[in-house]
């Protein structure tokens, strides 16, 4: 049966609306009709009860909606259930909008405020039946969800192509050819099938020939190469997002493991190599908002398919600079793809402790040296440098950062102060005992908590002549980088009050002035007229530092008299 289109101007939208309520509206006029024939009811106006709402098994399908009504003229509902049926009981509005949600529909069919039909056997249009769970327990919709109004087919819904059914996969393949690598990890969010297929189209030879780039050897665009795996890093985290962690790695790595620039001592250009650099954007990433425990198993998951535990037995074992190369290997390997990466300092320090962890303090140190030591013009690191001639600052703030972050309290849950001091300590005599200077100078770079319970360890085990001579090139090294003075003075009245005598403590440290000076004389005069003019240099600020930290020793005890 046909509908009859009545328009209505929305400013008559009240007018009607409350005509309608009456039983006076063109909407109801029929329905209310014919439901007054089939049940005795009076005319219009009396006080008839109505028909209640559980005994229908279809409501009429009127209803006004964005300026039209559709009508049904002289459609008279169904009264009676159907033969052998038993009556439906009392059931809620899935609306709360329509009805309240919490009332019983006792009443007879009206509108709602929304202008949808609410009645029938559960109180709802077949719209509303239709938003039933599998259940057949009526849905909670929200006004906006009912209000929304939605064009796409049944069919259409339940496709998770799209548009794209039908068409075949080497058509779609055309497609992917023409998206870039961001596109495409965009495009694979749009649901499962599309991502297994992009998932698919990945693992294809000519794809990966054509966007898995090799050419790391001095690159003249550096930022367009790392920005490119970037790029794959999310396209690879969005394709494989609905697989196991596991599963999601080896996916990956059999993607990238024909690139030998990826691993180590498969590289024949290492100092000019981007490939290190490139993974480590990779891998950051694709693993960014991962849990720690996923962490742990991409950690173990390199350590398994790299050797990286074997790699880094063998440098920690041999001689310091017994195998350069691989020395210079692990520590690009290291720093480029787990550690550089990370602007979030605890991210930083999770990979850093997951690498130095497995091994005693000797061998932590000897790590730490290889991931953040002073490296020589070839790229070697310096091992004989610390012990043989004074360093400039630049070669020493990587590795005093990496301590200053080991030694923090709030960072640094995993690492005690007595377990970093220890490595400290370790570091300063391999290969063999540091400079002093070279000490000092790592020590105040290293900050004040890191110097005072470094010295403060040593002055508990009775090592005062030792502290009193390391003072002293910690006044040397504030004089020569023009560091304040005031600082070495409060150090050495914290050092002090560790003494009981802390008069036996200040002539110490006036002795261990003297040696030193008396140290740089003789090596200065067996030098001759060919002695370096370094040496000179020394002598000179060491005699600077004496007087400045005594005239600072002095004003402070005048100050505090």
């Amino acid at each position: 049966m046909g509908y009859q289109v009545v328009s209505w101007h929305p400013r008559e939208i009240g007018t009607r609306a409350q005509a309608e309520r009456d039983g006076t509206g063109p909407a109801f006029a029929g329905w209310e009709r014919g439901a007054r024939a089939s049940s005795g009811c009076g005319p219009a106006g009396t006080d008839a009860p109505q028909r209640r709402a559980d005994t229908f098994d279809a409501a009429p399908e009127t209803g006004f909606r964005h300026g039209f009504a559709l009508e049904r003229p002289g459609t008279r509902p169904r009264t009676e259930l159907g033969a052998g049926s038993e009556p439906r009981g009392r059931t809620r509005c899935p609306r709360s909008t329509l009805c309240g949600g919490k009332k019983l529909l006792s009443h007879g069919p009206r509108f709602s405020r929304t202008g949808l039909f609410c009645g029938g056997a559960s109180g709802c249009t077949a719209m509303e039946e239709r938003a039933r769970c599998p259940s057949g327990k009526p849905v909670q919709k929200s006004r906006h969800q009912m209000s929304r109004c939605s064009v796409s087919t049944r069919s259409q819904s339940r496709s998770t192509w799209g548009l794209f059914k039908g068409m075949p996969a080497e058509v779609f393949d055309m497609v992917l050819e023409h998206l870039s690598v961001k596109e495409m990890s965009v495009f694979s969010m749009v649901s499962k099938a599309i991502s297994s297929h992009i998932a698919g189209y990945v693992s294809t030879k000519a794809w990966r020939r054509r966007m898995i780039l090799q050419k790391f050897h001095h690159p003249v665009h550096k930022e367009c190469v790392l920005e490119h795996y970037r790029s794959l890093g999310l396209l690879f985290k969005r394709c494989t997002l609905l697989l196991p962690t596991k599963e999601r790695l080896k996916f990956i790595y059999s993607k990238l493991s024909e690139v030998p620039c990826f691993e180590i001592n498969k590289c024949t250009v290492t100092p000019g190599c981007l490939g290190f650099a490139s993974y480590g954007v990779f891998l950051q990433t694709l693993i960014a908002g991962w849990d720690e425990l996923e962490c742990h198993r991409v950690f173990s998951f390199l350590c398994n398919y790299t050797s990286l535990p074997r790699k880094l037995r063998a440098a920690v074992m041999g001689l310091p600079g017994a195998a350069p190369d691989l020395e210079v290997q692990i520590r690009l390997f290291c720093r480029s793809v787990l550690l550089d990466w990370w602007r979030d300092q605890a991210d930083r320090l999770f990979w850093l402790t997951r690498l130095l962890q497995p091994w005693p303090f000797v061998s932590q140190a000897r790590l730490l040296f290889i991931f953040y030591g002073p490296l020589s013009q070839d790229g070697k690191i310096e091992w004989e440098k610390m012990t043989e001639n004074v360093v400039p600052e630049c070669d020493l703030w990587d590795l005093a950062k990496i301590i200053r972050m080991l030694f923090s309290e709030s960072e640094a849950k995993e690492w005690t102060a007595d377990s970093v001091i220890s490595i400290l300590d370790e570091i300063s005599a391999s290969p063999q005992f540091w400079l002093r200077e070279n000490l000092a100078r790592l020590l105040i770079l290293c900050g004040n908590r890191v110097c005072f319970n470094f010295m403060a360890s040593k002055a508990l085990n009775g090592r005062v002549m030792e502290i009193s001579r390391l003072l002293v090139f910690l006044i040397l090294v504030c004089e020569k980088d023009n560091y304040y003075m005031n600082w070495s003075v409060k150090m050495a009245l914290q050092i002090g009050r560790l003494f009981p005598e802390r008069r036996s403590f200040i002539q110490n440290i006036e002795t261990a002035f003297s040696q030193v000076a008396m140290e740089m004389c003789e090596t200065l005069m067996a030098g001759g007229q060919n002695a370096d003019p370094n040496l000179i240099h020394n002598l000179c600020s060491i005699l600077n530092a004496n007087a400045h930290f005594h005239t600072e020793m002095l004003c402070m005890f005048i100050k505090e008299v």
